[in-house]
């Protein structure tokens, strides 16, 4: 090798010469460290007795990657670096400074080697390998090296062919239950009113996605207690083909839940003794007809925000029945407005728990403000044709008229000093005889609201479209720079968006 790198030494200009010697202790560090590494890591500890492993091997898997396996099993290697197998540096370095610091040798533990066997079965029966066994060899191929590799045994997958539902209440409304069970997203066709064709390979997954959907159909339809237990899939083999199966889902809902009275207090900063100023609503427009529920409102005055404000964002009226998704989504709402921030929500007045003994259920938001002025500036400078500088102010005023308004002003100003110099090497015969100050300008001022204007004002709170939000943007600039000049630009710009 050495003509080699003489040539390059030689061919290059001398100002490469740094470039190219480390180039060559690149490529020599490359070819040489990982073989001194191996050389050194597998020829010490050969006496003290305690195998180390070196390799982990999968065989016989066809169906699942071995990334995915290496995931599962805690027996492993120290790390390799960049990927190359046996170059642990880290071990070497634990090695080289006896213990002082690097990574410990990754010893043997055949008890957890069973455990990984145990893992990579278990991981193919969610897959519906049902039949699925692993073996393991351990070798020893160089004193006190081991190399553990799991001999998996796939079998044949199963797969569901039909799927029925038991104990799925009905409602007022006899198509929502209907519609609900033909939308599962793992049937294929309807054998009668409970009954579906699936022919899919199983897969504990798809169980475990189909028994949420389950959940979360009954909890937004008033069972608000059904625990995740009350929905339980019953898998059976056929009997002329084991390797297709029948599954069944067991449903117990339990009672139907109500909105109870909703509690909603704002303040400024922390918990007041007392608020001074309260609400009630009790009108048909805030309360189910005919419940003696009421919206309990209090804030404190220094927060200037209207009640309205904080009865639009509650997405559910009290005696309605239950939905833990509107109820969701109501918190949702009152994180969009952007001047408040939850301190806590619930559903129990002074327990973690919800109490299910009675038939409504409340629900409790406490509610702090931000700050409603703010000013940021900015100072800049920089380096085109000349030397220049920059400052910029923003004015950010939140909750501008008590509804969660958002008002900021902003004004920037640029500056640039370029010489005559530089002038005639730009623009040559052109060029003014003497150096200038080149300039820019912009004032700005965008108003938010939390919600859709008009047309679309009938639209916002509604269940497919949340967190709406109504901008307008005005703006005025004026540059003076080299090439080009603008006397004075408006932009004005509307804009509506939409979750």
């Amino acid at each position: 090798m050495q003509p080699f790198f003489y040539f390059l030494l030689v061919a290059y200009p001398s100002q490469n010469k740094r470039t190219i010697l480390f180039l060559i202790a690149w490529i020599a560090t490359v070819l040489v460290c990982p073989s001194f590494l191996f050389a050194q890591q597998d020829n010490q500890n050969q006496s003290g007795g305690n195998d180390i492993v070196r390799r982990v091997r999968f065989s016989g898997n066809q169906k699942v990657k071995d990334r995915t396996l290496e995931t599962l099993v805690r027996t492993r290697t120290n790390r390799e670096f960049l990927g190359i197998p046996r170059f642990t540096p880290w071990y070497f370095f634990w090695n080289v400074s006896k213990g002082a610091f690097g990574e410990e040798p990754a010893y043997l533990d055949r008890e957890l080697v069973i455990s990984d066997m145990e893992r990579i079965r278990l991981y193919y029966e969610s897959l519906g390998f049902r039949e699925a066994s692993v073996d393991t060899t351990i070798v020893e191929f160089r004193t006190n090296k081991i190399e553990v590799s799991f001999l998996i045994n796939e079998g044949n997958p199963s797969r569901i062919e039909q799927i029925s539902y038991s104990g799925i209440p009905f409602f007022e409304d006899v198509t929502k239950r209907t519609r609900f069970l033909e939308n599962s997203p793992i049937t294929k066709g309807r054998i009668n009113d409970t009954t579906f064709v699936v022919r899919q390979q199983f897969t504990t997954q798809a169980l475990a996605d189909e028994q949420l959907r389950i959940l979360n159909f009954l909890r937004n339809n008033g069972y608000a207690s059904v625990p995740r237990d009350s929905v339980t899939a019953y898998v059976k083999a056929r009997e002329d083909d084991p390797y297709k199966l029948e599954v069944l889902f067991r449903v117990f809902p339990g009672p139907v839940y109500r909105f109870g009275d909703v509690h909603i207090s704002l303040a400024d900063q922390s918990t007041p003794l007392e608020y001074d100023e309260r609400r009630e609503r009790t009108s048909d427009r805030y309360i189910n007809p005919g419940s003696d529920h009421v919206i309990d409102l209090r804030k404190e005055s220094s927060t200037q925000t209207k009640f309205s404000l904080l009865t639009d964002q509650i997405l559910f009226k009290p005696g309605d029945i239950y939905n833990q998704s509107l109820f969701n989504q109501t918190i949702s709402e009152f994180q969009n407005l952007g001047m408040l921030y939850i301190q806590s929500f619930a559903q129990a007045d002074s327990t973690v728990q919800i109490d299910f003994s009675k038939p409504d259920i409340p629900s409790y938001f406490d509610l702090r403000t931000l700050t409603k002025h703010s000013i940021r500036t900015e100072f800049f400078g920089m380096r085109r044709y000349g030397f220049g500088t920059g400052v910029g102010l923003d004015y950010t005023n939140n909750n501008v008229f008590g509804k969660a308004e958002n008002l900021t002003i902003g004004a920037n100003t640029g500056f640039e000093f370029v010489t005559s110099e530089t002038l005639n090497e730009i623009l040559a015969d052109d060029a003014p005889s003497q150096s200038q100050l080149f300039q820019n300008f912009e004032l700005s001022a965008e108003y938010s609201v939390p919600r859709l204007a008009f047309p679309f004002a009938f639209l916002d709170n509604t269940k497919y479209f949340t967190q709406g939000v109504t901008r307008y943007t005005v703006a005025y600039s004026q540059s003076d720079q080299l090439f080009f000049d603008i006397n004075s630009n408006i932009q004005f710009n509307f804009r509506y968006e939409v979750t």
